[in-house]
């Protein structure tokens, strides 16, 4: 059996290891031992992420393929994660993250469970490590066009900032559950904090963050996707590049391409110092949501009887 569950481009991103696709190699391995030998090395088992849309084919796998917890990210061309696939008699869903996914594919209400991210609650048991800070756990997309402008803007308002892509996942974990509070655009810092009781906060810096995938996992605990919306932030050293090389391609003065660079560090400071501004009120905002601990019981419980679905449907020899 074939784990499947990142969609990062390896060649156009070289290296990525988001933290939330990484959650799988920790996850699927420990719950279903065994699995990933060569007993069923025709079938693919698809696990936590967005990848529904772009791991599955429109017309349907060519594979046999187990989803299990995989979720869709609908919307726009630049927002969204692919389209969703139809059913055929290849794919075997036991479960999806959550009801938006499961209305887009046709299934029935019951196979929408939750994000199985939330299982890291039955593999990790051990007390929490103290923290002293709130942690900001920014989408891969903010980091990457970014650079270290987030770092920066949380060390000055106060707050520990998560790199996504480290591929740290225990130290991301630890920093979470041992925060006071987690302000959350990478969805599944969010669902971390949710899954060790820690109250969370969604923020959103611009336009490729997937509404669908957080309402389709929110509504999976009963949650509201509200996000506070920040500034999008820049690595200014890439911008000004960017900026001069297309001026200077369109043959542009030189003064003009000065010029041009200055704005964009006056616009780049603006938006710093909005970010900064945003981030403290947040801290001293009593919007944050608070997990719902019983309800996380049921979907765990729900989460297991899946799992032994699969051991039902595909019995180790």
């Amino acid at each position: 059996m074939q784990l499947r569950y990142s969609a990062a481009d390896p060649v156009a991103y070289p290296g990525i290891l988001n933290f939330g696709d990484e959650l799988n190699r920790f996850i699927v391995p420990n719950l279903l031992p065994g699995y990933f030998d060569a007993q069923y090395e025709d079938v693919d088992l698809l696990g936590i992420g967005t990848i529904l849309g772009m791991l599955v084919p429109p017309s349907g796998p060519e594979r046999q393929t187990i989803v299990f917890s995989s979720g869709l990210g609908l919307g726009s061309a630049k927002g969204g994660y692919g389209v969703a696939p139809r059913s055929n008699s290849n794919l075997d869903v036991v479960c999806v993250r959550g009801p938006y996914t499961a209305a887009a594919m046709g299934l029935p209400a019951s196979k929408a469970v939750v994000d199985g991210a939330v299982l890291l609650r039955h593999l990790i048991t051990d007390a929490a490590p103290p923290g002293s800070a709130p942690v900001f756990v920014p989408h891969m997309w903010s980091v990457l066009a970014g650079g270290g402008a987030w770092e920066r803007v949380c060390r000055e308002a106060g707050l520990r900032y998560i790199d996504p892509l480290t591929g740290d996942i225990f130290g991301t974990i630890d920093a979470i559950r041992g925060a006071p509070f987690v302000v959350a655009e990478a969805m599944h810092a969010a669902i971390v904090a949710e899954t060790f009781g820690v109250p969370w906060i969604a923020v959103a810096t611009n336009r490729t963050i997937n509404e669908f995938k957080w309402q389709d996992w929110c509504r999976s605990m009963g949650h509201a996707y509200s996000p506070v919306h920040l500034p999008k932030l820049f690595a200014s050293e890439n911008v000004t590049k960017e900026i001069a090389r297309r001026l200077q391609r369109s043959h542009c003065p030189m003064p003009l391409v000065k010029a041009a660079r200055a704005y964009e560090r006056t616009v780049g400071a603006r938006r710093f110092r909005d970010a900064h501004a945003g981030l403290k009120a947040i801290m001293t905002s009593s919007d944050f949501v608070q997990p719902d601990e019983r309800l996380l019981a049921t979907r765990l419980d729900q989460l297991f009887t899946c799992l032994d679905d699969i051991r039902a449907r595909y019995p180790l020899a």
